[in-house]
């Protein structure tokens, strides 16, 4: 019995990437990261965003920055190289709300 639990929590233990939307103003680009602030003035910040995101909007333009955009994004959680945990924030999909 035990060998079969264990079989059966092994899936759900794997790492997976969770996908979140928000509604969220364009504050800049600080340390090589997209930062962006919610509603609820939280801050986030992005490690990376893909190609297809990145070729709709020109986050490196000034001009961007107090834009607000819909915001989809994966988390997962990764180590850095001291091994230490952080989650990963991947922008997959920018729309902009601002007029």
């Amino acid at each position: 019995a035990v060998i079969l639990m264990m079989t059966l929590l092994v899936p759900f233990s794997q790492e997976q990437q969770e996908t979140f939307t928000m509604r969220a103003v364009f504050d800049g680009i600080e340390n090589q990261k997209f930062v962006f602030t919610d509603d609820e003035d939280d801050t986030f910040y992005f490690h990376e965003i893909v190609e297809e995101a990145k070729a709709k909007f020109n986050l490196a333009d000034e001009q961007m920055v107090g834009k607000e955009f819909k915001v989809t994004y994966q988390s997962e959680k990764a180590t850095d190289s001291q091994g230490k945990s952080y989650q990963k924030l991947t922008i997959i999909a920018l729309e902009s709300i601002s007029e």
